[in-house]
């Protein structure tokens, strides 16, 4: 009888134990998560040229072509494209958007339509054309001629303004703004 007072004591121990054991190990847990930050140059754009359609005649449609000067039409020897330099981390992805003004002279109004390319080449034209709001590009990251040039883009800006035979002489202008986010 002893024996079997013994082995039931011995039972409840090691049942009150495994129990115990168990209730404890569930009063705690714990994971891990990594953390990061990624942190990227400031944005800027700088004007490096204005864009200037020059002379241009009455009742005529004026355009500089930002891929090639040689398809500018009514314009001036005095035409220029306009540029623009953005810098930021190269391979980081960003969204252009701009903000255009139609040309006015006193309360004469031209409409002017812009057309803008992108290039990583300091001389030439842009090759890439960008839409207004186009959110899915990526600053450069590239090497050209062992020259790093990695987070600089060059934004050439020409389009067109139609020109009536009603519209009275005078200089007429306008802006563009260029605006370059971190996406």
């Amino acid at each position: 009888m002893k024996m079997k007072i013994m082995k039931t004591i011995l039972l409840a121990v090691i049942l009150f134990v495994g129990m115990t054991g168990n209730a404890f190990s569930q009063l705690s847990a714990n994971a891990e998560i990594s953390t990061q930050a990624t942190i990227v140059a400031a944005l800027t754009v700088t004007m490096n040229n204005n864009l200037s359609f020059g002379q241009v005649n009455n009742g005529v449609t004026a355009t500089l072509d930002p891929t090639d000067a040689r398809y500018n039409t009514n314009t001036s020897s005095s035409a220029q494209l306009g540029k623009l330099t953005v810098t930021g981390t190269g391979g980081s992805s960003v969204t252009y958007s701009w903000d255009d003004d139609d040309l006015t002279s006193g309360t004469n109004t031209i409409t002017f339509t812009p057309s803008v390319y992108k290039t990583i080449l300091t001389t030439g034209y842009g090759v890439t054309e960008i839409t207004n709001g186009q959110s899915d590009l990526t600053i450069n990251n590239t090497t050209i001629e062992g020259t790093a040039v990695a987070g600089t883009e060059y934004f050439w800006i020409g389009g067109s303004i139609v020109v009536s035979e009603a519209h009275p002489a005078g200089t007429y202008t306008g802006t563009f703004t260029l605006t370059v986010e971190y996406n």
